[in-house]
């Protein structure tokens, strides 16, 4: 491949990583997400013959000036200062792509990269970042190699100077070249960054990442969940249940084999007692502080049951609550390993519990929580009483409330003669009347519940719940009652092991209190039809088993990466321990010990072998594969004569670059040189073998070595002697010739 090419690609990969780093972890709108992914593909293909054009060169310096107008403009208009240094960060990187002229603009490319991954790092860093962060660090040294290569290149042309033959340094033709860059060349490079990446992740295990409040700046920016959000609005569209981000997971204790694909389990997160005509809200903010050092904490005063352990894992969330599933009892955080004691510290978690009976939390540096639920032994020994005053405020309806809606009601439960009777015909009437829908057209009407019941008779939960919790406190014997929102359900993930509740699975519904023989508390209703009361991924087919791959891996890198600290580092050193202390005793009996001999044995036999085919391959083998013939025998005769010039530079005998082969021999036999027949015979037979048609034989060569394996032999006091008799007799030869 071309070291111009092959240096433009690790450069556009580079930069390519470190754009969609920036992307996945920065909340940016989406339309500039997308137009800085397109912005930068554009870039990269674009023809590299642009980048000599006087047009590219005036955009290369006004651009960034323009770019740097823009985004504080946009700063005085009071766009987040995060997302504007973001914007710019990415942006200068597609100009600079766009624009760039030579090794000095490639390494701004690789600096800037490097810039977009710090970025990510302090923005979060999601699986995606991770991703790009480990292709990152395969790709900069080979990017770094090239990048020097080429500027020492252009340098030397820019300097004047000159090849072998004495002509300018032609950097054109060297870019083209097809000899710089091998694939000896990629892999080295590749092995190079394993020892980087190993040593990367030995500095994050041992230095955790305890400075994250820059993340706060990715927070959700409050976009709204259909089912499942603080502020219910009948009048507004929000993201529709098809969303397939995980807001959450959980692991049951007790799961039968095999697990059932989906887990249609209610989720209970917030309620509202406050209907306006639109919107549902509370109308007491009061919330009662629980203690913050506790492990367990008492939702219900039951026995609750130590076998029946729900395990949840809450992505970060607005607003904060903790979601818990019927019949629950007691709620208990996993405690965490001190770093400098053996024993177990308890995690402090700040919870409060509201009007509503939600709970909310605290402190969760904004990596979610996770929490422990246990069911209640005997479910139906729950009982919650409250007070008359507590009753007046959840059966309150606005004075604009359509009176068409309470001759529904009575007309649909005429014929039960109990609240809780009329409650089910009202839930079973809903659910078969009316359709699931979230793009209803009720929202943009006056009152959108009465649109719903008789116009459109379609909408989404929210929908569904309203009009049930409407219609109790419409009877001639009003039910309090409350519309919850939460999650239902769970698809099961294969790789995981847990249940993934998406924001897709966002759901709403009702609570009524009754007091009869049957129990004395909130029951729970659902009058959304059955497609609209089930978890929406599917579990089945590749999608699926991709789908599940993904969240596996995005559970584990939040869990052992994103959410590493100071106690996960001290679990992990702990874990570290004990496996060594268990590899050490198995390695001290004799039985370990043959086993540890033998396998080092052989590990290093094999890579005695491996260095010798490597070593034969290289030999025989050139950057573009097996050598034919020609070049076979001129790289034997090479090979021999590089053998030949070591011999004699042990005897102080150095070849200059204007110097032949041959006339240096020639020189050397003019002078008498003792070592002149071996060096004459060796470069006759390097001349047959690089230039002759026929070749040199086997014998030959042999012949050819065993005079450089002479000339090596010979000491320097030996060929001083031989030249100071030859010197002697040459003297006394003109004596005799003068007498």
């Amino acid at each position: 491949m071309r070291f111009g090419l092959i240096h433009r690609i690790f450069t556009n990969v580079l930069a390519a990583l470190g754009i969609f780093a920036l992307v996945s972890t920065a909340s940016l709108p989406v339309p500039t997400n997308i137009t800085m992914c397109v912005a930068i593909a554009l870039a990269m293909i674009a023809p590299e013959s642009w980048q000599a054009r006087p047009t590219i060169r005036f955009l290369s310096s006004l651009a960034p000036i323009v770019l740097f107008a823009i985004e504080v403009v946009r700063l005085l208009m009071g766009v987040s200062p995060i997302d504007v240094a973001i914007e710019f960060a990415g942006f200068l990187q597609v100009v600079r792509v766009l624009t760039r002229r030579g090794a000095a603009h490639d390494q701004q490319i690789i600096v800037l990269a490097l810039l977009h991954f710090i970025a990510g790092t302090v923005l979060g860093g999601s699986l995606s970042y991770g991703v790009c962060f480990i292709g990152f660090v395969l790709i900069t040294p080979g990017a770094l190699v090239l990048s020097h290569l080429r500027r020492e290149v252009e340098g030397n042309y820019r300097q004047g100077a000159r090849d072998r033959t004495g002509l300018p340094v032609d950097v054109p033709r060297i870019l083209r070249s097809r000899r710089v860059v091998g694939s000896g060349f990629l892999g080295a490079t590749v092995l190079l960054a394993l020892p980087m990446l190993a040593f990367t992740g030995a500095l994050f295990v041992l230095f955790p990442r305890v400075g994250l409040s820059f993340m706060l700046f990715n927070a959700n920016r409050g976009s709204r969940m259909i089912g499942f959000s603080d502020h219910v609005d009948l009048g507004q569209v929000g993201t529709l249940r098809s969303d397939p981000a995980v807001a959450l997971r959980f692991h049951l204790s007790r799961l039968p084999s095999p697990p059932p694909l989906v887990f249609a389990k209610r989720l209970r997160g917030t309620a509202f007692d406050t209907y306006d005509g639109k919107a549902w809200s509370r109308s007491t903010s009061v919330r009662a502080p629980l203690a913050k050092n506790l492990n367990c904490v008492r939702t219900e005063y039951v026995q609750a049951d130590a076998d029946s352990a729900i395990q949840f894992d809450v992505e970060p969330l607005d607003p904060p609550v903790l979601f818990l599933p019927e019949g629950h009892a007691e709620i208990c955080f996993p405690a965490q390993p001190s770093v400098s004691r053996s024993d177990w510290q308890l995690t402090r978690v700040e919870l409060t519990r509201g009007s509503e009976d939600d709970y909310r939390y605290a402190n969760s540096d904004g990596h979610g929580i996770q929490y422990r639920v246990l069911h209640a032994e005997k479910p139906h020994q729950i009982r919650t009483t409250i007070a008359g005053s507590e009753i007046v405020r959840h059966l309150t309806l606005p004075s604009n409330v359509s009176p068409r809606i309470r001759e529904l009601a009575l007309s649909w439960t005429q014929n039960a003669s109990t609240p809780r009777s009329k409650a089910r015909l009202i839930e079973e009437r809903l659910k078969r009347d009316y359709t699931y829908d979230t793009s209803t057209p009720s929202g943009a009407f006056p009152d959108p519940l009465a649109h719903f019941l008789f116009e459109s008779r379609r909408g989404h939960c929210e929908y569904f719940s309203t009009a049930m919790a409407v219609m109790l406190r419409m009877l001639d014997v009003p039910v309090p009652s409350r519309n919850v929102t939460g999650f239902v359900g769970g698809t099961y993930n294969r790789f995981g092991g847990f249940y993934a509740v998406r924001e897709g699975d966002a759901h709403s519904w009702v609570e009524g209190y009754f007091e009869d023989e049957q129990g004395v508390g909130w029951t729970t209703f659902d009058p959304t039809p059955v497609s609209g009361a089930q978890p929406l991924a599917s579990p089945t087919g590749v999608q699926g088993y991709m789908r599940d791959l993904v969240d596996a891996m995005a559970m584990r890198w939040n869990r052992y990466v994103v959410s590493y600290s100071q106690e996960t580092q001290a679990s992990v050193y702990r874990e570290i321990l004990l496996a060594f202390d268990r590899r050490r005793s198995n390695a001290t009996t004799s039985q370990g010990w043959r086993t540890f001999q033998r396998g080092a044995v052989v590990l290093l036999v094999a890579l005695g072998l491996v260095f010798l085919y490597l070593r034969q391959r290289r030999r025989q083998t050139g950057p573009d594969g097996p050598l034919p013939p020609v070049r076979k025998a001129a790289a034997t005769a090479a090979s021999l004569y590089r053998q030949l010039e070591g011999a004699l530079l042990e005897h102080g005998i150095t070849r200059p670059l204007s110097v032949t082969p041959n006339q240096l021999a020639k020189a050397l036999g003019e002078e008498s040189h003792p070592l002149a027949d071996e060096v004459n015979a060796v470069t006759h037979t390097y001349e047959r073998a690089r230039f002759s048609v026929a070749g040199v034989s086997d014998d030959e060569l042999r012949d050819a070595k065993r005079r450089i394996s002479l000339i090596r032999k010979r000491s320097a006091n030996d060929v001083r002697l031989s030249e100071s008799a030859k010197k002697q007799e040459a003297e006394e030869q003109e004596g005799n010739a003068g007498k």
